[in-house]
């Protein structure tokens, strides 16, 4: 339908305009960045600019846009490693099943 064409393409533009914001920053580490946003709307970026710019926006919008929860699950080294960050001495914030709940079981209501 046409609310759900807008809203994926809201969702994309959103999402291309942060994935710009991305690429040029990035630049901006390794350029003055005054004068790249000049040269950005004037389009007189270099060969190697246009390619960084356009290789972490498509990046960015890739990684954000379409695989969202794969990036975490299956790139991020955090989830990988976490779990073998815990020794016996370790706070966990769990249910403890000696403990047990005083309320009793879920009802089915």
């Amino acid at each position: 339908s046409w609310r759900k064409a807008r809203i994926k393409i809201t969702k994309h533009a959103l999402w291309i305009a942060l994935a710009w914001w991305t690429g040029s920053t990035f630049i901006g580490y390794f350029a003055p960045i005054r004068e790249l946003g000049h040269e950005l709307f004037t389009l007189q970026l270099g060969p190697w600019q246009w390619f960084w710019m356009l290789f972490y926006g498509f990046a960015t919008w890739g990684n954000a846009g379409f695989m969202r929860e794969s990036v975490c699950k299956y790139m991020c080294p955090y989830a990988r490693f976490q779990s073998v960050m815990v020794d016996p001495d370790t706070f966990v914030v769990t249910y403890d099943k000696r403990r047990g709940d005083p309320r009793g079981g879920r009802s089915r209501k």
